[in-house]
């Protein structure tokens, strides 16, 4: 049978959403955080999420990620606004 996955991107809020739509399914869930500046994986429990799943019997039902904004420091610009 073919299915189709939701993949949400949220903008630094991606752990706390997945751990409520964990407990509203009853799902495992797995969260793979944006690695530490060295490559390693991080464990900051803060760190920005790289990817996320919400599994039930094996089976991905809703999968996410912080938005790459939401995980790189902010920078200034020398550009005007427009």
């Amino acid at each position: 049978m073919k299915s189709v996955t939701t993949y949400i991107h949220f903008d630094g809020n991606c752990r706390e959403a997945m751990h409520f739509y964990q407990k509203c399914f009853g799902t495992e869930i797995q969260l793979t955080p944006i690695p530490d500046n060295s490559g390693k994986p991080s464990g900051d429990p803060a760190a920005k999420i790289m990817h996320s799943q919400l599994s039930r019997n094996g089976q991905p039902i809703l999968m996410a990620s912080d938005g790459l904004r939401a995980a790189l420091p902010r920078q200034e610009t020398t550009f005007p606004s427009r």
